[in-house]
């Protein structure tokens, strides 16, 4: 019964809980919880949209390129040889 609550709480508050119980001989007496604040999450970075020469982005290309190879040619290469990776 107290698992759910518990789940719960520490799945939408900014707090986290844990309990435990305590029992004199066989009967449980005391239920110690325990509750600590959250860090809080940093907001996400925002993502910049790289530009692309034929769906593939230009830094991925600048890496790739062969010398004296054009960025168009090379993005189609790249391209087709992750096409072909993938088919095997």
């Amino acid at each position: 019964m107290i698992d759910p609550a518990v789940k719960d709480i520490n799945t939408h508050s900014d707090y986290t809980v844990e309990w435990t119980q305590r029992k004199t001989g066989c009967k449980v007496t005391h239920l110690t919880f325990i509750f600590d604040k959250k860090e809080p999450k940093p907001p996400p970075k925002p993502r910049i949209k790289e530009a692309c020469i034929n769906g593939v982005p230009k830094s991925k290309i600048q890496k790739l390129a062969r010398k004296g190879e054009s960025w168009e040619d090379a993005a189609f290469r790249i391209k087709a040889e992750k096409l072909a990776a993938k088919s095997h």
